[in-house]
């Protein structure tokens, strides 16, 4: 996956009144930070932020450009965003930085493809647990989703983390214990009563069975 350009600024200053005064002048304060690296501050521009980021995308790498030589050209992950609770406008981003060739641990999301034909008839009900795994691999071999197909699972069946194949060079992190996804199957079905006879089947047996008796 080829990394998205974020523009940035260093900021020295911190504090809410700061970050109060970056967000009038149209900048989201962040900062980034590194195994190997201090935590600095950044000035986000905030305009092209919010064209070229998808805050939903955990796994997609961001390049930053800078006229400091410290942050321009680092690649980065966005690891945590803080949103306004009404307009769910970007008030902070934390990014991570990256190395390349240094594998790493990202948590990447669930797809789930197909549909399940107990569930599809409503004998049967899809409960999707866990939405998310955690795999390691070099930082370009993330893969933006992982697909999780349920085309042939039947009523009780059940997907765990370890059931799942996974991209190559891409390990994975989470528990293979961890339940991904379950099909329950329906109450309804389980307790459904024996079809009784109609009531031209019982006469049948009636009329067969005095047959019987006068024979």
């Amino acid at each position: 996956m080829e990394p998205l350009t974020v523009e940035v600024e260093h900021r020295e200053e911190t504090g809410k009144s700061v970050a109060r005064k970056l967000r009038r002048e149209g900048y989201i304060p962040g900062v980034v930070y590194g195994e190997k690296q201090a935590a600095r501050g950044l000035a986000i521009e905030g305009l092209h932020f919010g064209k070229r980021v998808n805050i939903a995308n955990t796994t997609q790498l961001y390049t930053l450009k800078s006229k400091s030589k410290e942050l321009d050209g680092l690649t980065v992950l966005l690891k945590n965003v803080q949103l306004e609770p009404i307009k769910s406008r970007v008030t902070h981003v934390d990014f991570l930085a990256v190395t390349e060739d240094h594998k790493i641990v990202a948590t990447v999301p669930i797809h789930l493809l197909g549909v399940c034909q107990a569930v599809k008839l409503g004998n049967a009900v899809l409960n999707h647990v866990a939405h998310e795994i955690d795999v390691k691999c070099l930082p370009r071999e993330i893969p933006q989703f992982i697909e999780v197909n349920i085309s042939a699972l039947e009523a009780g069946d059940s997907i765990q983390a370890g059931d799942i194949a996974m991209p190559q060079n891409v390990v994975l992190i989470s528990d293979p214990k961890l339940s991904i996804v379950s099909i329950i199957v329906k109450r309804e079905a389980e307790e459904a009563p024996a079809t009784p006879a109609t009531p031209e089947a019982a006469g049948t047996t009636s009329e067969t069975a005095k047959a019987k008796g006068s024979s």
